[in-house]
């Protein structure tokens, strides 16, 4: 950045912990508790990141293209 080569615009971080204890998350997945999509670019650098959830959703279309227009609250639902 101190070099004009890049702007604080071009970066961007995405902070969070997940733990698991031994064999969850395995399990979790065999359940099919988690929608797992490829990652992209496009994603990381391109989306508004109020969107993000939606947009991958979008992309995967089927079901989950339905999912990406449910509301937040699933008390709206």
């Amino acid at each position: 950045m101190s070099k004009g080569q890049i702007q604080p615009n071009d970066i961007r971080f995405f902070l969070g912990y997940s733990g698991w204890s031994p064999g969850q998350i395995v399990d979790e997945l065999k359940e099919s508790s988690w929608i797992i999509a490829d990652g992209s670019a496009k994603y990381i650098f391109d989306s508004d990141v109020e969107k993000l959830w939606k947009d991958v959703m979008r992309d995967m279309s089927g079901v989950y293209k339905t999912m990406a227009g449910y509301p937040e609250s699933p008390i709206l639902n």
